[in-house]
């Protein structure tokens, strides 16, 4: 299969899956959102991530990527859900894309010549 196919099966099947949770970008907040976004203060200062001591707390397991994410959704949109589900969608669709080319890679290493359509399966 050339590359061009492949990345344009690629597109198509990041396309679909854009398609299919459209209509979810517009929902509400759900489960946990009450607390980690509508509550959550800390998340409404943008500038609170710029101090490099924040992002020390992940040592101790805490969410700080994902609470950066939320202060630049809130920084955005307030607490308009759009700004969230559209981000949340993106860093899904940028992970997919990383495990691909891990895969991709890790199996062009192991010798096997269908590497690239099995990752992409």
């Amino acid at each position: 299969m050339s590359s061009a196919r492949r990345w344009s099966i690629f597109a198509g099947l990041l396309l679909l899956t854009i398609v299919a949770y459209a209509p979810g970008l517009h929902g509400e907040f759900v489960l946990d959102d009450r607390f980690t976004v509508e509550t959550n203060f800390e998340i409404r200062h943008l500038g609170h991530y710029l101090d490099p001591g924040v992002w020390l707390r992940i040592l101790r397991s805490d969410r700080v990527f994902t609470e950066f994410t939320f202060a630049f959704d809130y920084a955005v949109g307030k607490l308009d859900p759009f700004p969230y589900h559209a981000t949340n969608l993106a860093i899904h669709l940028g992970v997919v894309l990383l495990v691909y080319a891990f895969v991709r890679r890790m199996l062009d290493l192991g010798g096997l010549a269908e590497g690239r359509q099995l990752a992409l399966a």
